[in-house]
């Protein structure tokens, strides 16, 4: 799993108005669809939201310092 953005430039133009996904929000990418090589799923961080069946090579790990999403394991008491 990896935190991604969407890329939005002139390769990918034809698909604009068709794409659901927001312009410097972070999707976690959970995986390419077995069936559907070059397909993935990703989820919205602010919504909940799956998406599945979108090119994989129309997002880019998110930087560091772009996310404002952490995540925590278990609790404080179990990372000590």
């Amino acid at each position: 799993m990896a935190m991604v953005r969407r890329i939005y430039d002139e390769r990918f133009k034809d698909n604009w108005k068709y794409c659901p996904f927001v312009a410097g929000r972070d999707y976690l990418f959970l995986g390419e669809i077995i069936q559907m090589p070059g397909h993935g799923v990703f989820l919205d961080m602010e919504t909940g939201q799956t998406y599945s069946g979108y090119h994989i090579d129309e997002f880019r790990e998110s930087l560091e310092e772009e996310t404002s999403v952490t995540f925590t394991i278990g609790n404080d008491e179990d990372n000590a």
